[in-house]
């Protein structure tokens, strides 16, 4: 898989009838998966769609089995921290919607 093909994915299609709880789960999960990075993307679904052993992971992606396993923990951290920040209520105070619009995982200043 490359890592276009990752990107150009589809989600799975909803039912006629939209989104119930567990869809409406999956659809957060999918867009955060979607809104990270390529190399973190795919490390994600090498090792947890496909459930590849590390040492392949590593070798498909070319990185060592430490540098494989430090960019999945990192890619961990990211996908929590997008799936919590798709589940708070937007704000509608101006100062807190300026920190909505700080990338995730940053800190606010």
């Amino acid at each position: 898989m490359s890592a276009d093909d990752s990107r150009n994915a589809t989600a799975p299609q909803t039912g006629a009838k939209g989104l119930d709880a567990g869809e409406g789960v999956h659809a957060r999960t999918w867009a955060a998966l979607q809104s990270l990075p390529a190399r973190f993307r795919k490390i994600l679904l090498l090792r947890e769609v496909e459930q590849l052993p590390m040492g392949e992971v590593a070798r498909r992606l070319g990185l060592s089995r430490v540098a494989a396993e430090r960019r999945w923990m990192r890619a961990i951290v990211l996908m929590a921290e997008r799936l919590a920040a798709s589940n708070r209520p937007r704000p509608s105070g101006s100062l807190l919607v300026a920190d909505e619009e700080r990338p995730v995982g940053q800190p606010v200043e």
